[in-house]
């Protein structure tokens, strides 16, 4: 089914009526609410409100955490949309955390600051400089602009790196079929401060988290500054907090099969099946433990790396690994996993709350990943 924007947000407002329609729409679409009402069929927007009401029965009270980054963020229109959903959902009873990348952003600044860097397997090293980088851009421009567009949009948040009150741990990832290609500066998360996100969660505030952690807290590189993949580290989050769901929004329209269909649903055990007919296909990935990179048949964009500037973008289809993180966060106790296409409008909102009391999925707007 096809949620239609303008109920959930309709319906949120009846919920928290200071807000009005002034600061959750933006300038373009502030209207009267008498104009939501008549811009769907009566009974198209009786059957949304029915779909809603038993999604949010089932999730309220849930946590989901989403990955945002890649061509969802890259326009003002589709962030604008992010944050509106983001504070949609909260005003809904839904507690939602937030981790992001920035790729696109990072290569930027890298350019512009004459900071050389390399790929070693599909992997950009990521040196002490090329670090710095990250983290400036990261916990700087598009932290706080994703925070401060979700209190602008009528919620709130609070933006976070990794390395506050040691919210993401980490120690040295090495890369290579053996361990023993030095990437630098890359991390894997050891170490999740739950305590601190859940507290935040608690008081209503969806945490905004940027993907730059530290060393394990004792360690003899607890000062050193690691990046980390934000696929990965989305993942890992969700698994700690045993979320009801994650979502990967990607600029892939899903799991495609062979003819190139929209695979709905799957699950594990139906992802190994792909993987052993080749319909999903190995490699490596950036991973620790897991060292499959499957490139899908899919919808996506080559011209930049993904999440963080980890991958190559003349080895590795941009974000075609969202499959391996979703397939990893069920199996770490996470309810349902969603590869979600973030270029069309209000993906988020529209997959959280299109599925009925089931509450997995709009049946069209990506795959889900379960158990």
């Amino acid at each position: 089914m096809k949620l239609i924007a303008s109920s959930a947000l309709l319906l949120a407002s009846i919920l928290d009526t200071s807000c009005a329609f002034s600061p959750c729409l933006s300038i373009s679409h502030r209207v009267a609410p008498s104009s939501f009402l008549f811009a769907e069929e009566p009974a198209a927007f009786v059957d949304n409100a029915k779909t809603i009401a038993s999604s949010v029965h089932t999730l309220s009270g849930k946590t989901i955490v989403v990955k945002y980054g890649g061509n969802a963020m890259t326009t003002p229109e589709l962030a604008y949309g992010f944050c509106e959903d983001i504070a949609t959902l909260q005003k809904l009873g839904l507690r939602i955390v937030v981790v992001h990348g920035g790729g696109p952003m990072i290569n930027k600044m890298l350019e512009k600051v004459g900071v050389e860097s390399r790929f070693e397997g599909g992997m950009r090293v990521s040196t002490k400089e090329v670090v710095e980088v990250a983290a400036m851009v990261l916990c700087g421009e598009v932290n706080k602009n994703i925070a401060g567009g979700v209190v602008l949009a009528g919620g709130r948040a609070l933006g976070l790196s990794g390395r506050d009150d040691g919210l993401l741990q980490c120690t040295k990832l090495w890369g290579g079929d053996d361990g023993s290609l030095d990437l630098g500066n890359v991390g894997q998360v050891k170490v999740v401060n739950t305590a601190l996100i859940n507290d935040l969660l608690d008081r209503g505030i969806t945490p905004v988290i940027a993907p730059i952690g530290m060393g394990v807290k004792g360690n003899e590189d607890e000062a050193v500054i690691y990046n980390i993949n934000a696929d990965v580290a989305a993942g890992r989050i969700a698994g700690e907090l045993r979320a009801a769901r994650v979502l990967f929004l990607t600029d892939i329209a899903g799991v495609l099969d062979k003819e190139k269909k929209l695979l709905e649903r799957l699950s594990c055990d139906d992802i190994d099946g792909l993987i052993k007919d080749e319909t999903i296909t190995g490699g490596m990935i950036p991973k620790g433990r897991v060292r499959l990179f499957p490139i899908i048949w899919c919808v996506c964009h080559y011209e930049f790396p993904a999440s963080n500037g980890l991958f190559d973008p003349n080895i590795c289809p941009r974000s075609i690994s969202a499959v391996t993180y979703a397939t990893d966060a069920v199996k770490l106790g996470v309810q349902g996993a969603f590869i979600t296409d973030g270029r069309v409008p209000h993906a988020l909102l529209n997959e959280i709350l299109a599925g009925g009391e089931e509450g997995l999925g709009s049946g069209g707007g990506g795959t889900v990943v379960t158990l």
